[in-house]
């Protein structure tokens, strides 16, 4: 496998960067698994000359290449290789005097090294990291064994970086506006031994609202093909008992959804309670490279989010929603590819949807707006076994 450099930065160049003279001493490719494939990007090892240094992160995206820099700190408080490995998505964190929550949890592996690595970096080390973040506040921590490192990270734009070493090229582009997924998604930067994925990049997501401006959403996109749905499990027409509730479905979509980190395929059958009349959605792969399904039933509101406010939800960030405060794990973009029976009313192939999914206790809560309106779910999952169980006798 190549491990090509895919930008104009090279090893032995120096240039002053933030301030800061650095000399380009190395160059790493990390790697981390997703959905049985292998993204890469790449790590420049810059030094001080009084041999202080710190971690630029190139990854390309499907917005272009992006920047980030990564500098090491100390915590104000020890954190432990243990005490790092319990981190889970949402728990707060904080090692510097800011409140910051866990917005990725992963591990990273190093492929190729060119040139001087950090201190202690061989090929074929594999590390454990999470980052966590709150406004423009980024963090990552990374750990293998006994030795944990913590990182400040800072977005930069691709002219910074061209301006600082001096690059002609505009390979090393700049940090690029990207309509969310996504894949939303892409990205994540690594320091030596760390992935930061999913939770970094910044992605606008554009919602045309009259009276309203455009908004802004922070989320990570990587460039990938979507993870087909799952099997199907009914048809339009079939009916089925789920949830002690008699539902029938009266049209099914294929929907590609871009999330943080990841891209996949979903179906959503809306389904017609038989007794009363109250619809649901039931969707096949709910989490990207899954199999699971999630049964979403409407979460009435007393106080909700306008279109604009929802699009400022950030990755970690609680929400109240009914007096109750949920924590956003992940943001999304949905475009309808396919729609049976093709006359049906709602949803329409090339409907677009934007979104997030919080976390209640072990349910999730979906939240998606679109021009005209703007809706809440209520999530509970089920394993495909028991959709086939349901629908299909």
């Amino acid at each position: 496998m190549r491990f090509d450099n895919p930008t104009s930065l090279q090893v032995g160049m120096s240039g002053t960067l933030l301030g800061m003279s650095y000399r380009v001493a190395g160059r790493v490719v990390m790697g981390m698994e997703e959905a049985g494939e292998t993204y890469f990007w790449n790590e420049f090892n810059l030094v001080t000359a009084e041999g202080t240094s710190a971690t630029l992160v190139y990854e390309e995206s499907q917005g272009g290449g992006e920047w980030r820099l990564f500098t090491l700190f100390e915590p104000e408080c020890e954190l432990t290789a243990e005490d790092a490995a319990t981190k889970q998505l949402g728990d707060p964190l904080n090692l510097d005097g800011t409140d910051v929550r866990v917005t990725l949890v992963d591990e990273s592996r190093v492929h190729h090294i060119e040139g001087e690595a950090p201190e202690g970096v061989e090929v074929g080390d594999v590390a454990r990291y999470f980052n966590a973040e709150a406004g423009d506040t980024m963090i990552v921590v990374s750990w293998t064994k006994n030795e944990v490192e913590c990182y400040h990270g800072e977005d930069l734009r691709g002219d910074t970086v061209n301006s600082a070493f001096n690059l002609r090229s505009p390979s090393a582009s700049s940090i690029s506006s990207f309509l969310s997924p996504q894949n939303v998604g892409s990205a994540s930067p690594g320091l030596s031994k760390v992935v930061l994925s999913s939770a970094a990049i910044v992605i606008v997501i554009v919602i045309a609202i009259v009276g309203y401006a455009s908004c802004h959403s922070r989320s990570t996109a990587r460039a990938s093909k979507p993870t087909r749905a799952p099997t199907e499990m009914l048809s339009v027409g079939n009916t089925g008992t789920l949830d002690d509730r008699r539902f029938q479905a009266k049209s099914k979509a294929l929907v590609e959804v871009a999330r943080v980190g990841a891209s996949c395929e979903q179906h959503e059958y809306e389904l017609v309670d038989q007794s009363g009349g109250e619809w649901a959605l039931l969707v096949g792969g709910f989490s990207p490279g899954t199999k699971d399904w999630c049964l979403l039933t409407p979460l009435p509101m007393q106080n909700p989010l306008t279109q604009t406010q929802a699009a400022k939800v950030q990755v970690g960030q609680n929400v109240n929603l009914n007096g109750q405060d949920v924590v956003v794990r992940e943001l999304f973009q949905a475009t309808v590819r396919r729609v049976k029976p093709p006359d049906s009313a709602h949803p329409a192939p090339g409907d677009v949807w934007y979104g997030f999914i919080a976390q209640s206790g072990s349910d999730p809560v979906l939240v998606r707006w679109n021009q005209e309106s703007i809706t809440y779910f209520r999530g509970k999952m089920f394993q495909p076994a028991e959709i086939r169980s349901a629908f299909m006798h």
